[in-house]
């Protein structure tokens, strides 16, 4: 079974990342395609107030991280940008948004962002293109070697508020660690970052410049009105200053009515809380617009990014793109994210009011204004943006459709997992359960998590009526069969029932891709082996071995592992240990991370390092098995098989106090996977082992049935009654217990069995 013979066709990936030339960012060669304006700041489209201040503040600062925090128009993107445009280092820019979230976004960006201050090592483009990228194991550290030979420089993160994945953070403070010296880390953002910030206060690792540091001087005030063409005096320029407290955006609406009017009447304009002033203001903007101009904005208001085809498209204006012009030129409170001068947006604020303003005004070609939109974005390839427009026009059908079909493309991007999620989240349950694919989907994914609104969606699927012989849209042939192979890969409702899903999966994929009719034979042979079948487990696990290779890396490493760990119960230790270490270089040179098949593989190399020995080995192998069993995607079964194997080995290599921990974790994860197939007795055996080895004698029957009542609130004498026996009996047996377990009160006699796993937790 030699990997040569069998991996001969096995393709190096879905892509890889070409050499950077000449100083430049590498083009990711990827069906994921980053934005190369995310990794510049953005560009403005006037001229803009020096903040000469607050970037000498932060250009004077030996601080490693620099927060620029404050609420929208506050002008942090402002500061920054000046920041980076004097700054003598390095400097590398990242444009974050709510995309980012998925982690493989995340670090894809990131990667590109470290490799315009560091030599980054180039195979970590191709980890990140990988079915389960090894973050923690390779390319977190590429990412400290690369900057910990870097000389000086700024990485710029803006709109981190935008942030909300805590596993990004964990990225973000990684990289925050790794700084070398004369390098700094600066993040703009609405919100205080998920950062230890009151430790790096302590140790002086901060500066940080909030709305007060922000707010415009009087000098700075007097330039905003002279770059306006406005000639003021200091006296009304400082009263226009005192009413919009300083706040940057509010300020320069107030130059647009402001214009042609009194000084003396500007502080008139500008009153109560900034939301008002904003509204006040921007009433007296479009007040002043042209009919065509008013309609243009409330109509495109719609759009989070805008591009002259897309308002062409939405608007129905044949002169879209002058109207887009003319807003820019005027500088209506639009900032272009491009240098092409493509794609533009609205100030947040800006758009939010107008927003309102077409509610007010012409609510009812709102829903045909997104179904435009849709449209176009759907045509354009922009998934998140047409699933949002078609829900904002009421068309779920056709939402449902586009994240249906996304999952398979997203995969194959090197996306996923929590975008994917993401834009779940805008659906809500009742129409994610009236779409039988969209419900079939989000499936999948819950079954990756432990997100709440699982249960609702897990009952749909176990009813099963409306998943029938139609085309499932992630590449099963039919629903029905993606229905099952979902079913037996989290097995909720026990080992019978994963094997009679499994069985039935596999026959319906039997005609199917490559790709399915391996992944169903692998779980197959996973429920076979689960149920005691080991026979029929080799023997299907061989059949994917013999096809998996180079279509489904993931039925590969499974199907060794899984071998292994067959052959190791058998006694078949040679085989067994060909097959670990063949799962073994699998997983190396594929980069192949940790995903549910991975963890028979990791089980299966460390059954064979305990039988060699090799303790270091064994203690990694134990710890990558442990962490993986913490994420959210591992099923109960999983979790109890892997503390039945983990218990074997530390029972087998001495280690009495670890294996009792397994017994205890496994007897825990049998109250949520009753019916377990061997793993049961298997539990049982190394219970009662353990049990052998821990007391001289073992506890009796009648001992066992006695401690059983210790640990309720029953009387001694009550125990006798329930038993039908007498005092004293119960009496000599409790006496019996309490010195077994090296107990001295009932209180620690029963928290002791808990910890051997004799009695289940509560």
């Amino acid at each position: 079974m030699a990997r040569a013979a069998r991996g001969a066709g096995r393709k190096n990936g879905p892509g890889k990342a070409a050499a950077a030339r000449d100083g430049q960012t590498a083009e990711v060669e990827r069906g994921f395609q980053p934005l190369q304006s995310k990794l510049r700041p953005p560009r403005s489209c006037v001229e803009l107030v020096a903040r000469g201040r607050l970037v000498g503040a932060l250009r004077g600062s030996t601080a490693p991280l620099a927060i620029v925090c404050a609420p929208a128009g506050w002008g942090k993107t402002t500061v920054l940008t000046q920041w980076v445009a004097r700054e003598r280092r390095t400097t590398a820019w990242l444009q974050l948004d709510a995309a980012d979230n998925d982690v493989l976004v995340f670090l894809t960006y990131l990667a590109l962002a470290i490799e315009r201050v560091a030599p980054l090592e180039r195979a970590v483009f191709e980890w990140l293109e990988s079915p389960a990228p090894p973050v923690a194991e390779r390319i977190q550290p590429a990412f400290a070697t690369a900057l910990g030979v870097a000389p000086p420089f700024l990485l710029v993160f803006d709109d981190a508020h935008l942030l909300a994945n805590p596993r990004c953070w964990q990225v973000l403070r990684f990289v925050l660690e790794q700084l070398p010296a004369g390098a700094q880390l600066a993040l703009g953002a609405r919100t205080r970052p998920r950062l230890p910030l009151p430790r790096l206060r302590s140790q002086g690792r901060v500066i940080e410049l909030g709305a007060s540091e922000l707010a415009l001087d009087l000098d700075e005030t007097l330039e905003l009105l002279r770059l306006r063409g406005i000639t003021a005096d200091p006296e009304p320029a400082a009263a226009l200053r005192r009413a919009t407290e300083g706040w940057p955006a509010g300020v320069s609406l107030a130059t647009l009515v402001a214009e042609g009017s009194d000084p003396a009447e500007w502080p008139t304009h500008v009153h109560g809380r900034r939301l008002e002033i904003a509204q006040y203001l921007t009433a007296e903007v479009l007040d002043r617009q042209p009919r065509p101009v008013r309609r243009f904005l409330t109509r495109t208001s719609i759009l989070d990014r805008l591009s002259a085809d897309l308002c062409r498209a939405v608007t129905g204006a044949p002169d879209a793109a002058a109207l887009l012009q003319r807003l820019v030129s005027d500088n209506l409170f639009v900032s272009a994210l491009d240098d092409r001068g493509e794609w533009y947006r609205y100030h947040h604020l800006f758009a939010e009011l107008l927003r309102g303003e077409l509610e007010r005004r012409d609510a009812e070609a709102t829903p045909d204004l997104h179904r435009r939109a849709a449209a176009w974005c759907e045509e354009h390839a922009l998934r998140e943006e047409a699933i949002l427009h078609w829900l904002a026009a009421g068309e779920v059908a056709r939402a449902a459709t586009i994240f249906c079909d996304a999952r398979i493309a997203m995969a194959a991007e090197g996306r996923g997992f929590e975008t994917m999620c993401r834009w779940l989240r805008f659906f809500s349950d009742e129409q994610i359960l009236s779409h039988p694919a969209l419900t079939l989907t989000a499936a999948w994914l819950y079954s990756m998590t432990d997100e709440p609104r699982a249960g609702r969606i897990w009952d749909a699927i176990a009813l099963g009526e409306r998943f029938d012989d139609s085309p499932s849209p992630d590449g099963a042939v039919s629903l029905r069969s993606s229905q099952l192979s979902l079913q037996t890969a989290v097995a909720a409702h026990g080992a019978a029932r994963m094997l009679d899903d499994a069985v039935e999966a596999a026959a319906l994929e039997a005609d199917g891709t490559p790709q399915w009719r391996t992944g169903t034979m692998m779980t197959l042979g996973v429920a076979q082996w689960v149920a005691g079948r080991n026979a029929d487990a080799r023997a299907t696990m061989q059949t994917v071995l013999r096809e998996a290779p180079g279509c489904n890396i993931s039925a590969e490493v499974g199907a060794l592992g899984h071998l292994s760990l067959v052959e190791a119960d058998e006694g078949h230790w040679p085989e067994a240990e060909l097959l670990a270490d063949e799962v073994e270089r699998l997983i190396r040179e594929s980069g192949y991370g940790m995903h549910g098949p991975t963890m028979g593989a990791l089980c299966a190399q460390a059954r064979v390092a305990a039988r060699r020995g090799d303790i270091a080995a064994l203690e990694a192998l134990t710890a990558a098995i442990d962490a993986g069993r913490q994420r959210p995607m591992m099923p109960p079964w999983l979790k109890l098989y892997t503390a039945v194997i983990l218990g074997e080995i530390a029972l087998g290599c001495g280690d009495l106090p670890a294996a009792e921990r397994w017994v205890a974790d496994g007897s825990a994860r049998l109250a949520d996977w009753p019916d377990a197939g061997m793993l049961r007795p298997r539990l049982e055996r190394l219970r009662a082992a353990a049990e052998e080895r821990r007391l001289s004698d073992r506890l009796t029957p009648a001992e066992r049935r006695v401690l059983e009542l210790l640990a309720t609130h029953l009387s001694t004498k009550e125990m006798g009654q329930r038993l039908y026996v007498s005092l004293n009996t119960i009496k000599v047996h409790k006496l019996a217990i309490y010195r077994k377990l090296g107990a001295h009160s009932r209180s620690e006699a029963v928290e002791r069995a808990r910890e051997l796993g004799l009695l289940p937790r509560v």
